[in-house]
């Protein structure tokens, strides 16, 4: 009897440490913040664009690598940063792109505000490829909460930018929700989703274009550097009778 007592006490016992530990580890909050000043200068990134585009039926499949160096000018009272891009190298399925390329200076707040990037003003011999780098960052760069989260908590943001390609242009609006969905060691998973309608002109031409943009995926988050450590999503644009589908992987190398 003495001994299906212990028994029960020490069930008992471990069941309420079990649920004291998962409590405590659920009213934990997070400052998911960026701190410019731990990335190492300069940060190596490596980006693989994975695309299937539909034009009137026809598939077209292609893959790009990107190598791509990030320096830090000016760190900011308000904890904002003004980032220098170099594209160090571009390789478009397995063929090695050999120009020089152009830089791109970006000021973007620790919450990943984006409020300045020279990319309207790009020089006119610029590569489409470094164009569709661009458009990628603005699109799946991740916008942090302004306060401690908990795990299982969201929060959600909206974000506007000019968009234009080869037959198109116009201002577009998208709305991204993102979810803290666990927190392992040091390393924070936080779930993204990404929605955008809008109606966009088209070039030399009075006739209006839909587009339609939506991603999902993940991003990985160093909670004690209080930096961002990769991007992994898969983003859709439907523009009238064009699909085009990219699996989209940015990691940091450093």
């Amino acid at each position: 009897m003495i001994k299906v007592k212990n028994l029960f006490t020490n069930i008992v016992l471990s069941f309420s440490i079990f649920l004291l530990v998962n409590c405590s580890n659920n009213s934990a909050t997070y400052d998911l913040g960026i701190k410019f000043k731990n990335y190492k200068d300069p940060t190596i990134y490596y980006v693989d664009i994975y695309s299937d585009k539909i034009i009137k039926n026809k598939r077209k499949t292609e893959k790009i690598s990107y190598k791509l160096s990030q320096k830090i000018k000016s760190i900011y009272t308000d904890n904002s940063a003004k980032l220098l891009f170099t594209i160090d190298s571009i390789v478009k399925n397995d063929s090695i792109f050999k120009q020089q390329y152009h830089k791109y200076i970006i000021k973007i707040t620790p919450f990943g505000e984006i409020t300045y990037m020279n990319f309207e003003n790009l020089p006119e011999n610029t590569l489409d490829l470094d164009i569709k780098l661009n458009k990628l960052l603005i699109k799946l760069y991740p916008m942090l909460p302004y306060k401690k989260v908990k795990i299982g908590e969201s929060w959600e943001r909206k974000q506007s930018f000019y968009y234009e390609d080869e037959t198109s242009f116009g201002n577009i609006d998208l709305y991204k929700k993102f979810k803290l969905k666990k927190v392992k060691d040091t390393i924070a998973v936080i779930s993204f989703k990404i929605k955008g309608n809008s109606i966009i002109n088209i070039k030399n031409h009075p006739k209006k274009a839909k587009l339609k943009i939506s991603s999902k995926g993940e991003i990985r988050f160093n909670i004690k550097q209080k930096i961002i450590l990769s991007i992994h999503g898969t983003l859709k644009t439907i523009k009238n009778n064009q699909i085009t589908t990219e699996e989209v992987n940015i990691i940091l190398k450093n």
